[in-house]
């Protein structure tokens, strides 16, 4: 299965599932769409008896991953009326 999202990269190489958050220039932050892709290839790996084992790399040399993109979050929230973070 190949990701349609290219900020995550999906193979499968001999039985290994290989997940690559591919940002490297925000060190592999999470936005929802990367996020999506990997429930989707996960779930379709779930029941795949060619993926026995899955690796999660993150692209570049910085790190695996910074947590969820601040950046991002803040202009989806930009666009909206009211803020969904501000609601009980």
């Amino acid at each position: 299965m190949t990701a349609e999202n290219q900020d995550v990269l999906a193979t499968v190489d001999n039985g290994v599932g290989f997940l690559t958050l591919n940002r490297p220039r925000a060190i592999n932050s999470l936005t929802h769409p990367m996020v999506t892709t990997l429930h989707e290839v996960l779930k379709g790996w779930e029941h795949d008896d060619d993926v026995r084992d899955v690796v999660l790399l993150g692209a570049g040399e910085r790190g695996l991953c910074a947590g969820g993109d601040v950046v991002a979050i803040y202009n989806w929230v930009g666009r909206r009326d009211t803020c969904w973070a501000s609601k009980p």
